[in-house]
């Protein structure tokens, strides 16, 4: 009987002996690091959680000079399995896998003194590779982040240059699944039999794409973010500025007390008087009208809106008939009037830019390629020109060796049809005559 009871005094010992240790289980170390980058280095590791919080918990114990528990071998004292699970709220088998995963990981050496408690050391080297390799992807995730919302800021941009809508249709509330509606509202809610089934597509420039300031903007001044991020656009587009989105930001609490100045104008309408102002300061019709030291910027086009006889004369710049285009020198072959592109598009043509005699504009001849070219020649002309009317073209269709190209608004259609260097550019881009509608 004693024999028995000899023999159940040590089942770990029979039935499974020592484990393999690490060569550094029964050795203290002197750690070359602080305690402050282990924690660094451990909240920056990507574990899971239960071995975060085992290492974590573990890492309270140990020593701060050799980062061990006990700081000496065989000095007694240690943890066992169990005091570990409770700190971290699970079980004992459970904190005895986790422990192995750390072993696994290279993280921790334990020392075996069954029946005793444990001793456990923590292998500072491991902990810095892992922490710094968690970094690295923490860093690279929120770079690859910050470039997606950069591509739908860029997209919802060119959605607002296009004019398209920016505000997604308001989804109808859930209805919860334990509360079913009542027959009379199922009813209501049902589509009816010949309306066209909604499309799950988003809607283009979904304004989740908008930038923070947009969206703060038109909560504190409960308006819609699309709209406040359409007037801004509206200014600096007729302006010629150049910026990001941070720089546009600016420019919001202004352009809405100058919107709700002139009686709250629709998009379309504050998008008019822009690009009638734009209009008249190329063409000349606003010099001598400011006071010194006034430059024609977004935040003086601002300035200049809440003047009366500003809009008056913008009103009167979107009335005035184009001027006449010059006499073009007769092409080796004629050409049609309206191209069939841009009569379906239903787009007006605003100019014609004749291009070397002879010159044909190859028929396979795409946008990517025209813009390609275009960049070649971005040298020759101011970057600001190029940035806010070469950019934003868009080659629509080749006509019997003419490139259709979209120019977005009359104003720089005229404005690259008077200026030598932008003209030159687009026809060397598009090797030979274009129109632009």
């Amino acid at each position: 009987m004693n024999a028995g009871l000899v023999q159940r005094s040590h089942p770990p010992l029979v039935r499974g002996g020592r484990r393999v240790e690490h060569p550094l289980a029964r050795r203290a170390l002197v750690s070359p690091y602080s305690v402050t980058q282990g924690y660094r280095w451990i909240g920056d590791a990507l574990l899971p959680p239960g071995e975060k919080a085992l290492l974590l918990s573990i890492f309270k114990l140990v020593d701060s000079k050799t980062w061990r528990w006990p700081p000496r071998t065989g000095d007694g004292g240690g943890s066992a399995v169990a005091d570990l699970a409770l700190m971290i709220s699970r079980s004992v088998r459970q904190t005895r896998r986790l422990i192995r995963a750390l072993e696994e990981r290279g993280l921790l050496a334990v020392a075996d003194r069954r029946p005793f408690r444990s001793e456990y050391q923590l292998l500072p080297e491991a902990l810095r590779a892992l922490g710094e390799a968690g970094k690295s992807a923490g860093q690279a995730d929120r770079a690859a982040r910050r470039a997606q919302h950069r591509s739908r800021m860029d997209a919802a941009d060119e959605a607002l240059d296009r004019g398209e809508p920016l505000a997604p249709a308001e989804a109808a509330p859930p209805t919860s699944p334990t509360s079913p509606a009542s027959p009379a509202a199922q009813a209501a809610d049902a589509p009816a039999a010949d309306a066209p089934p909604a499309s799950a597509e988003p809607v283009a420039g979904d304004s989740d794409a908008l930038p923070s300031w947009a969206l703060s903007v038109g909560r504190k001044q409960k308006l819609e973010p699309a709209l406040v991020a359409s007037l801004v656009r509206s200014l600096w587009r007729a302006a010629g500025g150049t910026g990001s989105w941070v720089h546009e930001g600016a420019l919001a609490r202004p352009a809405l007390r100058c919107w709700r100045l002139i009686d709250q104008p629709s998009p379309a309408a504050w998008d008019r008087l822009c690009a009638g102002l734009a209009s008249a300061w190329h063409g000349g019709r606003l010099r001598g009208s400011f006071p010194k030291g006034w430059a024609w910027t977004p935040r003086g086009l601002v300035e200049l809106l809440r003047q009366p006889w500003a809009r008056a004369l913008a009103e009167l710049e979107a009335t005035r008939p184009a001027p006449p285009a010059p006499p073009a020198p007769p092409a080796p072959s004629a050409a049609p009037a309206a191209p069939a592109a841009a009569a379906a598009a239903g787009l007006r043509v605003a100019g014609e830019l004749v291009g070397p005699p002879g010159a044909r504009v190859p028929a396979g001849l795409t946008d990517a390629q025209l813009h390609a070219e275009l960049d070649r020649r971005r040298a020759t002309v101011a970057s600001y020109v190029f940035d806010c009317f070469l950019a934003p073209l868009r080659l629509i269709d080749v006509q019997d060796g003419v490139a259709v190209v979209d120019a977005g608004s009359r104003v720089c259609a005229e404005w690259i049809a008077e200026h030598e260097d932008s003209r030159a550019a687009l026809v060397g881009a598009a090797g030979g005559p274009v129109r632009l509608v």
